[in-house]
C-alpha cells in the first residue's frame, strides 16, 4: 500500500502535516474531509508492502506501547514518540499513519491494517477500547506474536539444517567433478583408482538426475499439500498455532463461535475445512465433543480436555490449557527430532567426506609412491 505525505487545514484554519497510507491519493483526500480536514497537497513518498513487517515487528511495536501506556503516556504520544525514535523508514511512516488517523478520531479502527494487524488482533483491540484495558491489550498482543515467531522458528530449523547440508554436498560433488577428477584422471592410472573412484566418478556423471530427482520428489510433496498436511508431526504443528490462537481470542472475550472463525485464517484451506464443519455443527446445536472431533490430528488429551469444557462450561481455561499441552508436544518432539538428525546428518556428511577423500586422494598417493618407485 502506497505511502503519502500531506498539507492539509484544520478546523482552526492551521496548517498541519503527516503521513498517512492509502491505495491512492483521492483515498487520502476522502479521508482527510471525512475528518473536516481540508487538503492542500498530497504527495506520493513511495510504494511499500506492509506484508514485509514480520512478527517481530508486530511484536517491537506493541511491547513498547504497552510499556510506555503503563507509564502513563497517551496512546498518540507513545506512537509519535516511536515514530521520531524509529530509524527504518517503514516503521516511522507505520506509526506516524496510526498516530494521525487516531487524533482524526479513528479510535482502535486506525489499527486497521489487515496486513499488518491481523483480524483477530483487530477485533481485541476493538474490545480494550470499550474496557480501557489497552496496556494489558497491548502486552498480551506482545506475547501473542513472540510466542508464534518462537513457534515458527523451531518449525523451520527441522527444515533448514538438512536443506543446507544437502545443497552443500551437492556444491562440494559438482566442484570436485568438474575441477578434480579430470586432473586426477590424466595423472593416476587405470590402476590406482578403486571403488571410492569409480563409484564416485559414476555418482557425479548422473549428479543431475539425482538433484533432478530430489527436486522432483520435493515438488511434487509440497505441490501436493493435502499428503503434506497428513503428516502427524505437520497437523499437529499446524493444529497448535490454532490452538493457541483460539486460546487468545477466547481469552478476550471472543465469543467461541467468533474466536474459531478468527482462529482458523491462519490455517492452510486443508485444515479450515474441518474448522468451518467444527462451526456449523456448533451453530447446528451438537455438542462440544461432537463438533471439535472432526478437527484433524485428534488425540485422547484432547478428548478428555474438552469433556472437562463441556462438564464445567470454562471452554477458554480448557481451551488455554489444550493450546499450551498442544505447543509443549510439537515444540519438544522438535528438539527430539533435531537431537538425532543433526547427529545422523553430521555422520553422513562424514562418510562422504572419506568417501571423496578416497576417490580423489588415494590414487594420487598411490601415483605418487608409484613414481618413487
Amino acid at each position: 500500500m502506497p505511502f503519502y505525505r500531506f498539507w492539509a487545514l484544520n478546523e482552526h484554519k492551521q496548517t498541519i502535516s503527516g503521513l498517512m497510507m492509502g491505495n491512492s491519493a483521492n483515498d487520502i483526500h476522502e479521508t482527510l474531509d471525512k475528518f473536516s480536514q481540508h487538503p492542500l497537497k498530497v504527495k506520493r513518498l513511495f510504494h511499500l508492502s506492509l506484508s514485509h513487517f514480520n512478527d517481530i515487528d508486530r511484536f517491537e511495536l506493541c511491547h513498547a506501547l504497552a510499556e510506555m501506556l503503563k507509564a502513563g503516556i497517551t496512546l498518540i504520544d507513545a506512537l509519535n514518540a516511536l515514530a521520531t525514535d524509529q530509524r527504518d523508514l517503514k516503521r516511522r511512516i507505520l506509526c506516524s499513519t496510526f498516530a494521525q488517523k487516531i487524533h482524526f478520531g479513528c479510535g482502535m479502527h486506525a489499527f486497521s491494517q489487515d496486513e499488518f494487524f491481523d483480524e483477530t488482533a483487530f477485533q481485541t483491540l476493538l474490545r480494550a477500547e470499550q474496557t480501557g484495558n489497552l496496556s494489558i491489550i497491548f502486552s498480551t498482543l506482545a506475547d501473542h506474536y513472540q510466542a508464534r515467531h518462537n513457534y515458527r522458528a523451531e518449525l523451520q530449523r527441522i527444515i533448514r539444517y538438512p536443506l543446507f547440508l544437502s545443497v552443500m554436498l551437492c556444491i562440494l560433488i559438482s566442484i570436485l567433478s568438474v575441477l578434480v577428477l579430470p586432473n586426477i584422471e590424466a595423472l593416476t592410472p587405470p590402476t590406482s583408482r578403486g571403488f571410492a573412484y569409480t563409484s564416485f566418478r559414476w555418482f557425479s556423471s548422473h549428479l543431475e538426475y539425482v538433484a533432478g530427482f530430489l527436486a522432483g520428489f520435493i515438488t511434487i510433496l509440497f505441490l501436493s499439500k493435502p499428503l503434506l498436511y497428513r503428516i502427524p508431526i505437520v497437523a499437529r504443528a499446524y493444529m497448535g498455532q490454532f490452538w493457541h490462537d483460539l486460546s487468545f481470542c477466547l481469552h478476550h472475550d471472543i465469543s467461541l463461535i467468533d474466536a474459531l472463525g478468527l482462529a482458523e485464517k491462519g490455517l492452510p484451506t486443508f485444515f479450515q475445512k474441518h474448522t468451518m464443519l467444527t462451526r456449523e455443527k456448533l451453530l447446528n446445536g451438537n455438542s462440544l465433543i461432537e463438533s471439535f472431533h472432526s478437527l484433524p490430528a485428534h488425540s485422547q488429551t484432547r478428548s478428555s480436555l474438552i469433556t472437562l469444557a463441556q462438564k464445567t462450561g470454562d471452554i477458554a481455561g480448557i481451551i488455554h490449557h489444550l493450546s499450551k499441552i498442544e505447543n509443549n508436544y510439537v515444540n519438544n518432539l522438535i528438539k527430539k527430532l533435531l537431537s538425532w538428525t543433526q547427529p545422523l546428518l553430521i555422520l553422513i556428511m562424514g562418510l562422504v567426506v572419506l568417501w571423496i577423500l578416497q576417490a580423489t586422494i588415494v590414487p594420487l598417493y598411490d601415483s605418487l609412491a608409484e613414481f618413487k618407485d
